[in-house]
């Protein structure tokens, strides 16, 4: 009883602590989650019988939050604030590995001299930086107060302060001696340099993220496939790892000795990946959990959860942003509230001489768990990202069991690395088969159509959910009624599918990004427009999202308006071709070259005019004057009147939009705009990129 009371007690005060810290960043988000909240709490406790014990623990539960983020959160914030846009020289001591994107290097440290313990990402626009945690970094740059802005670090997510380095103007200093503290993350750094030496692309970066939990190494296109595919969890140090440590441990040494060995090779193991707070959450898991098994003891999973979660936020309030915490948490309460349930419902389905089988009964929990998890994790991805993979759980069972054999696998390798490099060498082919099957699998389930639903998407996500709920409750159900049951909503989630197919294929949807790449979709194809004076590492980055936010690993058809060579190596796309060619089908879009910078687009009828990195307005006088019915305007061109003019002595459109227009742009060049296409001017957008949805019907 005591224990779940400090459940209860954790459990109130880590989602007020949530809703505080959301509230002082985004206001907007903060009431509207807290609402939404109250009114769920306000349901929850009424069902109590309790209800005056329950208000007893939550009360106090509610006012420590309040202490807790006053005392700490709100100072931390104060002190970024008093930074937000200043420029000058900084000092920071690196605490964690580089994080490398497409373009940049993140560096997580604390600040010093006069910023003394102030957390901090520093973003450096150069790639070859080469500091490891303990080093001094020097720099000149400008801070900002972090919003929705989360680079691809994971300590980022957690701290306010952000500061971008102005050009190169920055020096490194290596320390003379690595800190105690730092040596687990420097042979994190070693395995993982041991790893990618021998297995090249995204092999090496697969093996280093399961033993050291770091994604730098993993291509862009891979890790949008993980989580297409729903394994992106896989490559996230969590409890599975640790879990699969303390069992080998306790496999090799016995219980005793096991036990003894266990804690401090999981503690150096969570060291070596950061002690991110999802580690942290597993760590501590794990430590009652062989605690309670050292002394025959029951163990109280909700309890052990939660107490780890109040431990994790009284040290660092600022880790309950930490999107990574908020999904291995959502997840592991999935697995313990929805596993039995789920394992009933698909249990109660199958011949009972089947379900004494331990083949089945295997299977059965593998696919319990997993979809447990996805369904425990569904609200968080729904707020945070654009896809769910509704596969997971199929694509679980594929690969799953390869993941012990990699981690271990990869250790010995390591090891013999060292000691025996030819016995290494023969080892490492059975590996590279193992990840080649992994990378194979993920990719394949990635590629499968409808194997994601957009959050954004209502009747496929409601779809979802009603499944969810039936596999949650399905034992509940009379036998005679299930069939019936499972016959209904099969036709719901058909029908949903079919509305949303037919819906899809009678939109166009074009995003214009300011890299110079224009994306086209319409149905299940895509096309992608690149222009090549303007491509660059932004644009590759821009392509990849796009096509992750359409659930999607590459276009169909990639067409360049110039055949010279390009700074930076193209994305993979099926198709190639180039704008002086001739038209170009892909499924229901035609696209037919007009000039350099101008192409024609066709669908279901309508007519869509590209005219994007072209500041001619006299591009259009071989197409002739012709109707269309959507024009996509350069802003550089709109911002010449006269060649604005001569455009529309070739052509006539419905509806224009404005895209990229120059900083200098104003108010009048709006209203001349606006009088030049006698009010067809649909809108200017000033945004680095321009999404719209163009209705076919």
């Amino acid at each position: 009883m005591a224990g779940r009371k400090l459940a209860c007690f954790a459990a109130a005060f880590s989602f007020a602590l949530l809703l505080l810290c959301l509230f002082l960043r985004q206001p907007a988000v903060g009431l509207i989650a807290a609402a939404v909240s109250a009114v769920i709490c306000f349901a929850a406790l009424w069902s109590f019988t309790d209800f005056g014990s329950t208000l007893r623990i939550v009360i106090p539960a509610l006012l420590c939050a309040f202490l807790v983020f006053r005392l700490e959160v709100v100072p931390r914030y104060r002190k970024a604030l008093a930074l937000d846009g200043e420029r000058g020289s900084f000092t920071l001591e690196v605490s964690d590995e580089p994080t490398h994107g497409s373009y940049y290097t993140v560096l997580d440290g604390r600040l010093l001299d006069e910023h003394e313990g102030m957390r901090a990402s520093v973003v450096i626009y150069h790639l070859d930086v080469a500091a490891h945690p303990g080093d001094v970094l020097n720099f000149y740059g400008r801070a900002s107060v972090q919003n929705d802005e989360y680079f691809n670090s994971s300590a980022a997510e957690s701290r306010f302060l952000t500061l971008r380095v102005s050009e190169d103007r920055f020096s490194v200093e290596h320390a003379d001696k690595t800190p105690l503290r730092y040596i687990p993350l420097h042979f994190s750094w070693f395995l993982r340099k041991t790893l990618t030496d021998r297995f090249e692309g995204d092999q090496g970066g697969l093996v280093a993220a399961l033993l050291s939990g770091s994604k730098a190494e993993m291509s862009r296109p891979f890790r949008n496939a993980l989580s297409l595919s729903g394994t992106s969890h896989v490559t996230a140090v969590s409890g599975m790892h640790v879990g699969l440590i303390a069992a080998l441990m306790l496999y090799l040494l016995g219980r005793r000795y096991g036990l003894l060995a266990a804690v401090p090779v999981m503690v150096f193991f969570g060291m070596a990946t950061g002690l991110n707070p999802p580690v942290l959450r597993a760590l501590l898991m794990a430590i009652v959990s062989l605690g309670s098994y050292w002394f025959d003891r029951e163990n109280d999973t909700i309890t052990s959860i939660m107490a780890s979660l109040l431990l994790i936020l009284l040290v660092d309030p600022l880790a309950v942003l930490s999107v990574s915490l908020q999904l291995s948490f959502a997840s592991v309460l999935g697995i313990v509230l929805m596993n039995e349930p789920i394992s009933r419902t698909i249990t109660s389905y199958l011949p009972v001489q089947w379900t004494e089988k331990q083949p089945v009964q295997n299977i059965i929990t593998a696919v319990s768990v997993s979809l447990a998890a996805s369904i425990g994790a569904i609200p968080v991805s729904a707020v945070y990202f654009t896809r769910l993979s509704i596969i997971a759980p199929l694509t679980n069972l594929a690969v799953l069991w390869l993941v012990p054999i990699i981690m271990g696998l990869g250790a010995v390798f390591v090891a013999l690395a060292l000691l025996w490099p030819f016995a290494a060498q023969i080892l490492s082919w059975t590996l590279e088969l193992c990840l080649r099957l992994f990378i194979v699998l993920t990719d394949g389930f990635a590629k499968l159509p409808c194997s994601t639903i957009s959050s954004r998407e209502m009747l496929p996500l409601a779809a979802v959910l009603l499944f969810s709920l039936f596999l949650l409750f399905g034992y509940m159900i009379r036998p005679k009624r299930r069939v019936l049951c499972v016959s209904l909503l099969s036709l719901v989630l058909i029908a949903a599918i079919t509305f949303h197919t037919i819906d899809k294929s009678g939109r166009l949807d074009v995003v214009v990004h300011d890299s110079g790449l224009t994306l086209l979709r319409c149905g299940s194809k895509t096309a992608a427009i690149v222009d090549t004076t303007s491509f660059d590492d932004y644009a590759v980055t821009d392509y990849w999202s796009t096509l992750y936010d359409w659930g999607l690993l590459e276009a169909d058809q990639m067409i360049l308006n110039d055949r010279q060579s390009l700074d930076v190596a193209l994305p993979p796309a099926k198709r190639i071709a180039f704008t002086d060619q001739s038209k170009t089908d892909v499924g229901s879009i035609s696209i037919s070259p007009i000039a350099r910078s101008c192409v024609s687009i066709s669908a279901n009828g309508r007519s869509i005019l590209w005219a994007c990195g072209t500041t001619q307005g006299n591009v259009l006088a071989d197409y002739g004057v012709q109707h269309v019915d959507l024009l996509i305007l350069d802003g550089r061109l709109a911002g010449d009147y006269v060649q604005t003019a001569r455009l529309l002595d070739f052509v006539s459109p419905s509806r224009t939009i404005v895209c990229r227009p120059d900083e200098d742009w104003s108010f009048n060049y709006t209203y001349i705009l606006d009088r030049l296409f006698e009010g067809r001017l649909d809108m200017i957008h000033e945004g680095e990129s321009l999404a719209l949805s163009y209705p076919l019907r």
